[in-house]
């Protein structure tokens, strides 16, 4: 029985909404972000990521937010966005190609997200969700969905369906090519009837923005009103939902040369010579390796697939444990310099380039992880391994801001970061 409860955004006028729309912060690098900002300065990351208009000596986490309170005021003032008199839910639909993803965007109770209603997939690390705690208290704003999923229900859909014929609050193209369409919903016999509808839906899944809704509720619990604190999301049906792999790259052999590490590939996996054609693979327990100027193909023995929890199954739990911990000694993945993360976005162009150009000494491409087995994981009560998702496309920043009222209330004054702390958060 999930709760969803319509929300009073602050949300850019329709002309401007194509512009103003970022990607979520932590999906894009500073250097990307500088790009962005130069080519349209009206973009909604100058918030997100404030540290883009801080000069580089300058790394104080209050210098950060400050800058970041500064970009949004500008926003305000500016009249750039208009806020929502009544109550609303959105049906926030995203198209590239064929795939077409309709989200619900609307508040999901942190109460739920306590007692497990709405399920984590992903551990968070202590200084990102520590650095956005800190951004929503400054800013005392949500500034975009997460994106949730749930098990497609026949009756949400045909009410979608039906909120979609009407005519669109925003109609845009990004400039990655996706197709951003919005249509608002404020009768309140639809929003009953959505409301309704989700008390049947027995768990929603965070597919994306693990950090984002932890944080939002952190939030809410340490000012002690966590059963009236929702955070912000979209909720699509998981046949809506499209995953792309999360290919992995390896500074070092571990002190093994190329043919001694081949070697002990040799024991966990089938190895064949496959050469300079890339190689990404087209289905599970199969993967491919870069390594001096060659691909391969790997194909994991069957006594080390066989009696697995849905967690060890996954191919990025394989390749960690039986190549990143037992040969090249990696015991953990999470912020560590001997290994980097490239969404199958980038291609495995992106992989070979690691390699060739800057100097890395092996990548993998894997096949992506299906819905089906992220529910399975978390079913079961565990969590995803890092980075082992990039879902696409994602839902944009900066359409709607909701204004967290009642913290700034319980607080009455800005939150002033430490100002002797001066490590850039991303």
């Amino acid at each position: 029985m999930v709760i969803i409860k319509p929300f009073k955004p602050l949300r850019p006028v329709s002309r401007f909404a194509g512009a103003v729309v970022a990607p979520p912060y932590d999906s894009v690098s500073l250097k990307g972000a500088k790009q962005i900002l130069r080519n349209n300065p009206l973009s909604f990351l100058k918030v997100l990521k404030p540290e883009v208009n801080v000069p580089f000596y300058n790394t104080s986490k209050s210098a950060m937010f400050r800058e970041a309170k500064h970009a949004l005021d500008e926003f305000l003032e500016g009249r750039i966005f208009v806020q929502e008199k009544t109550p609303h839910f959105y049906i926030y639909t995203e198209s590239i190609g064929e795939h077409v993803q309709s989200g619900i965007v609307g508040l999901f109770s942190c109460d739920d997200y306590e007692k497990g209603i709405i399920k984590g997939t992903e551990k968070t690390k202590y200084k990102e969700l520590n650095d956005r705690i800190r951004w929503i208290e400054y800013m005392n704003i949500q500034a975009g969905p997460s994106f949730l999923m749930y098990r497609e229900k026949e009756s949400i859909r045909e009410v979608v369906d039906r909120i979609k014929k009407e005519s669109p609050e925003y109609d845009f193209i990004t400039e990655d090519g996706v197709r951003h369409t919005v249509h608002s919903v404020s009768k309140k016999t639809v929003i009953e009837e959505i409301q309704s509808l989700f008390l049947d839906v027995p768990v929603l899944y965070v597919a994306d923005g693990n950090h984002r809704v932890l944080a939002t509720c952190s939030v809410f619990k340490k000012y002690g009103i966590l059963l009236s604190g929702f955070f912000l999301g979209a909720a699509v049906p998981h046949n809506n939902v499209y995953v792309m792999e999360y290919n992995r790259a390896i500074k070092d052999l571990n002190g093994l040369s190329e043919d001694g590490f081949l070697h002990k590939i040799n024991q966990y996996f089938y190895v064949k010579k496959i050469g300079k054609t890339a190689f990404k693979p087209d289905r599970k327990h199969l993967f491919g390796m870069f390594l001096g100027g060659n691909w391969y193909m790997l194909t994991i023995k069957n006594e080390y697939v066989v009696n697995l929890n849905p967690l060890e199954s996954l191919d990025v739990s394989l390749l960690s444990k039986y190549v990143f911990r037992s040969i090249l000694g990696i015991l953990d993945e999470r912020d560590n310099g001997r290994i980097d993360f490239a969404s199958g976005k980038e291609g495995t162009e992106a992989l070979e380039e690691k390699v060739q150009k800057n100097g890395w000494a092996v990548s993998f491409s894997l096949f992506p992880i299906t819905v089906s087995e992220i529910t399975a994981v978390a079913d079961n009560g565990f969590i995803m391994p890092p980075k082992s998702t990039w879902f696409e496309p994602k839902f944009r920043s900066g359409l709607f801001l909701d204004s967290l009222g009642e913290i700034k209330e319980r607080t009455k004054k800005d939150i002033e970061p430490p100002k002797e702390d001066y490590t850039i958060w991303l």
